[in-house]
C-alpha cells in the first residue's frame, strides 16, 4: 500500500488544481473557459 501525505497548499498548487479541474470538466462535460474562472473564484473564497 502506498502512503499518502496531506500537506498545506504550496506555491503553484492552486493554479495546478484550477487548471486540472477546468481541463477535466471541459473534456468530460464540454464546459468552456468560464468554468475554470468559476473554480478559481470558489477556491479563492
Amino acid at each position: 500500500m502506498t502512503a499518502i501525505t496531506l500537506r498545506d497548499m504550496a506555491i503553484g498548487d492552486a493554479g495546478w488544481l484550477i487548471e486540472q479541474h477546468g481541463r477535466l470538466y471541459a473534456q468530460d462535460e464540454g464546459f468552456d473557459a468560464t468554468f475554470e474562472a468559476l473554480v478559481a473564484e470558489i477556491l479563492a473564497g
